[in-house]
């Protein structure tokens, strides 16, 4: 199996092509994504599933083998991936995720890549829930998937690894959750840290990103350009009035290799 190996801000995808593998079991998923044993990522991106078609699409796996409706950074890889397999004539783009959802972007000169994300919709007032003996008060979003924004001034990545994958599992959340620590700098940054469904502590999310950007927004903390500041870099977003977002960050090739 021949495989490409991308990052965006360290969040890292296997990129597999189906015309040369046609058959991608869970557990063959969850072997590339292991660290110890495999290529090592925190999902694969699988596509495009039909090189005929208008709009390319990609089947988005988290690291334990499970489909991802859309992912920020997982689809500017795939982007980046398809530009460098010269498979886009010029430099605006459409690209269909796992949901079906099309998502149009254009490459900028200075290596970021630019997404027209869609609306963000908020899933009703905040909520409490008890996790590991603690309250935790959180904003539900979604922006394809489901989000949970946590306010969290102490930016603390112990906390989020230790209860990032019970609040992931929590009742509340139908099809689980991607949770978000948020903090807000100032009017036009703010810091998050992710647990991210499926694949657990991530350096960077861009669909985290939206999603904390947006709540942050929405509060009235922070004007509508936002950078977001997380352990792997930053991502730009931006909001009109009605919460349609716009993703700006970069993604690169890391290595190519066949296992």
């Amino acid at each position: 199996m021949h495989f490409y190996k991308y990052q965006a801000l360290g969040n890292d995808y296997v990129v597999i092509d189906p015309s040369e593998y046609p058959v991608l079991l869970k557990q063959q998923v969850q072997k590339i994504c292991n660290r110890h044993y495999g290529v090592g990522a925190d999902g694969v991106l699988y596509g495009p599933l039909d090189k005929t078609a208008d709009v390319p699409e990609v089947r988005i796996y988290n690291a334990d083998g499970s489909i991802a409706e859309i992912s920020g950074n997982g689809l500017r890889i795939f982007a980046q991936y398809l530009k460098d397999q010269n498979f886009f004539q010029k430099n605006f783009f459409s690209l269909k995720s796992s949901d079906t959802r099309i998502v149009k972007g254009y490459f900028m000169n200075n290596g970021n890549i630019v997404m027209e994300w869609g609306q963000v919709r908020f899933k009703g007032s905040d909520k409490t829930v008890t996790v590991g003996g603690m309250q935790i008060t959180y904003t539900g979003v979604d922006v394809g998937n489901p989000h949970c924004v946590i306010f969290d001034d102490l930016q603390d990545d112990a906390l989020c690894k230790q209860i990032g994958a019970q609040i992931e599992n929590h009742s509340d959340f139908e099809h689980g959750t991607n949770v978000q620590f948020l903090k807000v700098i100032d009017r036009k940054n703010i810091e998050i840290i992710i647990w991210e469904r499926g694949s657990g502590y991530t350096l960077a999310s861009g669909s985290s990103s939206i999603a904390a950007a947006s709540v942050a927004f929405k509060k009235g903390m922070c004007d509508s350009h936002i950078t977001v500041h997380m352990p792997g870099g930053e991502l730009q977003v931006i909001f009109d009035e009605t919460f349609q977002a716009i993703l700006i960050g970069e993604a690169k090739k890391v290595f190519e290799g066949t296992i």
